[in-house]
């Protein structure tokens, strides 16, 4: 862990078993379609909106596919996609041409969509300022839960009746952590994409920095490598852990 304090000689590490059964819970990577259309999200792929709209195209023809044999199964439950940022969910309600209306319907579903305003947004942003006058204010923080308790009140009350809905949200977001999604609010569940943390965001350019001043250039750069992996990791495990709630769940 290159942000511990202490000699490495004196950290112990420990990897257990998931309180979950494995025959409980399947987890599948998916690179490409059905049809062998490889799918790509890195930036390259996606540098242009036309074609990030054909990337997550291809995401809503494995999506379909895989929510019509979840149907085919006959299981019923919360089915929660979340994407790397605000940006490429927005993105992929152009592509799909998801209205954003409050009775919007995907695959016979009710769609629950996580608002812009995110924490997933101000720290994915280029431009990570600290000032005073970018601190929220109280009445904005209040409106802010005020919607996210109305979103997940809605979105339960839906699966309550209905048996089902789609909910559509972001990483580092407002429903990325300390929210209970478990039992039939979620169950089945896409990443779509890795968590990263921006490559050029002041907060991966200081911690770097501060790497490499106290352990040297180069062991500094593969520690920040290290720290950038973790960052990842911690961002997939919060939204797994929504869903994953106890040993019988799923």
């Amino acid at each position: 862990m290159p942000n511990i304090q202490c000699p490495e000689s004196n950290v112990i590490r420990y990897s257990g078993p998931h309180v979950i059964p494995r025959e409980n819970c399947v987890m599948l990577p998916f690179g490409e379609t059905s049809s062998d259309d490889e799918i790509l999200l890195s930036g390259a792929a996606t540098s242009t909106q036309d074609k990030c709209e054909q990337q997550l195209l291809k995401v809503n023809s494995v999506i379909r596919d895989c929510v019509q044999r979840f149907d085919a199964s006959g299981k019923r439950g919360g089915i929660a996609v979340f994407f790397t940022s605000y940006a490429r969910l927005e993105s992929f309600r152009k592509a799909t041409k998801i209205d954003g209306n409050s009775n919007v319907t995907f695959m016979g579903r009710k769609c629950f969509f996580e608002q812009k305003e995110s924490a997933a947004e101000k720290f994915n942003s280029i431009e990570l300022q600290i000032d005073e006058s970018d601190r929220e204010d109280p009445d904005d923080a209040s409106s802010q839960s005020n919607y996210l308790s109305s979103l997940l009140e809605s979105y339960k009350q839906a699966i309550d009746n209905e048996g089902t809905a789609f909910l559509f949200a972001v990483f580092r977001g407002s429903l990325a952590e300390g929210i209970d999604f478990s039992d039939d609010y979620c169950r089945l569940l896409f990443v779509v994409g890795m968590p990263f943390i921006s490559p050029v965001c002041d907060e991966y350019d200081d911690m770097k920095h501060f790497l490499q001043q106290r352990h040297g250039k180069s062991d500094g750069a593969r520690r920040a490598s290290e720290w950038y992996m973790v960052q990842m990791k911690q961002a997939l495990n919060q939204v797994l852990g929504r869903v994953l709630r106890h040993r019988r769940d799923f």
